[in-house]
């Protein structure tokens, strides 16, 4: 299962979010606790943008958080008209 490392019980993460440059569509990313609770939501990211410094909308306690999802949606360039996006299932390790 792939995993992404947080701070525990801070809101500024680090992390390496990009939108490769060949894409022609805006990401937006989204972070889901297991229980459906969003963590983080970006704003458009444009294809070759990559986003390292993001704020949490709630800390996390240190430990383990299994069944978490990264939610990819992708928008038109041209009018950020809905497309197609994805779901990735991971751990969250908050130390």
């Amino acid at each position: 299962m792939n995993g992404i490392y947080l701070k525990a019980n801070q809101t500024k993460q680090t992390v390496d979010f990009f939108n490769p440059a060949e894409n022609q569509c805006y990401f937006i990313i989204s972070l889901y606790l297991s229980d459906g609770t969003l963590i983080y939501k970006s704003d458009y990211i444009e294809p070759g943008e990559k986003i390292t410094d993001i704020e949490l909308l709630q800390t996390l306690k240190k430990g383990v958080y299994k069944n978490c999802t990264l939610n990819y949606d992708c928008f038109t360039l041209t009018n950020k008209s809905r497309l197609n996006g994805s779901t990735v299932k991971l751990e969250i390790n908050s130390q």
